[in-house]
């Protein structure tokens, strides 16, 4: 049991049959412009997660309609463009606007030939890493996918640096691989 203290009193987060109740977040990203916070989680019990926005002053959760979806391997949200990234274990990337009615409208969806891990997206280029060791551009202006780099090994993490237009990356086996990303 946990204590609620708007309520003044005990809730449980743990429904009857000893699940609990929501699911595990993979990321809180913080809109400063708007204000708000958006998480992205998987739920424990069904295979779905959700997509929510948490505002800030009002201290109100689901100002916009939860996005439902299959479960997310990876997110990424672009406040100051109201995109949101979904890489799904269905080897897709999905690409969401965010804002006014209709609440989501699906931009993209980029099918994969494996699970990507992790996505990023700068000056209009979503990064995207792959199980099979792949390092991907897709450029969402004229849809074209670009393969930036073939490593022998399973890709698990990166990051990009606009600066130097450089793509930090690390294999399953925990080396740190350099590559050049042209456009970042």
């Amino acid at each position: 049991k946990s204590f609620n203290l708007e309520l003044k009193k005990e809730d449980s987060i743990i429904d009857k049959d000893g699940f609990f109740i929501g699911g595990y977040g993979l990321k809180l990203v913080l809109a400063k412009d708007e204000n708000k916070i958006i998480t992205a989680s998987n739920e424990l019990v069904q295979d779905r997660s959700s997509i929510r926005f948490y505002d800030i002053e009002k201290r109100d959760v689901n100002k916009y309609k939860v996005l439902y979806s299959n479960r997310i391997v990876d997110f990424h949200a672009s406040p100051k463009d109201s995109l949101l990234f979904l890489s799904h274990k269905d080897s897709t990337i999905k690409v969401y606007r965010y804002g006014k009615k209709p609440w989501y409208k699906n931009l993209h969806t980029i099918k994969l030939n494996s699970i990507s891990r992790r996505i990023n997206y700068s000056n209009g280029n979503i990064f995207y890493i792959t199980d099979k060791g792949e390092v991907f551009r897709f450029n969402i202006s004229n849809e074209e996918t670009e393969l930036i780099e073939k490593i022998d090994q399973p890709l698990v993490n990166f990051e990009i640096d606009v600066k130097r237009q450089k793509i930090y990356a690390t294999t399953i086996n925990g080396e740190l691989i350099i590559l050049n990303t042209g456009t970042a």
